[in-house]
């Protein structure tokens, strides 16, 4: 059989490839240049040191002791508080529902969010708006994340939405002219 023959674009091409293949081999090979030297440290004139603050003892026993072995009163109050957490998720949840579904309105999300903010405060929850408002941000992260997962498959023509629309907006309504 007759060996095949090489055509001169053939072997110009190889040779091509053949110094492209070989420079890009170097350039990977090459050892990386060493940095710079550092700059020398100067050092800072400093001013007389001010007199320092009285020493203060304070005593984290009970606190260190807490975290190992809770009170009755402090694992209630972390109970009560992860239910009230849990109960605004859901009313957040829910309320993304029925926005998606249209049964509220943009408004009355925004009113809902509102009444939530007044809520926390309420329950104690935050001790003033803005904090109440930070905190209700982080739950509806959460709520966001129940709802992608669970909730967005919600059939938009189940009976029990109009009653939970109802509701909500009943509570909503009865927060906000409290207050």
């Amino acid at each position: 059989m007759p060996s095949p023959q090489l055509s001169n674009p053939s072997i110009l091409a190889g040779m091509i490839l053949l110094v492209v293949l070989s420079m890009a081999g170097m350039y990977w090979l090459q050892t990386p240049a060493p940095p710079p030297p550092a700059p020398p440290i100067v050092p800072v004139a400093s001013r007389a040191p001010a007199e320092a603050p009285p020493l203060t003892v304070v005593d984290t026993s009970t606190q260190i002791l807490e975290l190992f072995n809770p009170s009755d009163h402090s694992l209630t109050r972390q109970h009560n508080e992860s239910t009230r957490t849990q109960q605004i998720e859901q009313v957040l949840t829910l309320s993304f529902v029925l926005t998606r579904c249209e049964l509220i309105s943009e408004s009355e999300y925004s009113s809902t969010f509102r009444a939530l903010i007044l809520h926390a405060q309420h329950i104690g929850l935050a001790s003033d708006a803005t904090s109440a408002e930070l905190r209700l941000r982080q739950m509806a992260e959460s709520a966001s994340a129940s709802y992608a997962l669970v909730y967005s498959r919600t059939d938009c023509d189940s009976p029990q939405l109009p009653e939970l629309r109802r509701q909500l907006l009943s509570w909503q309504a009865g927060i906000l002219t409290d207050r």
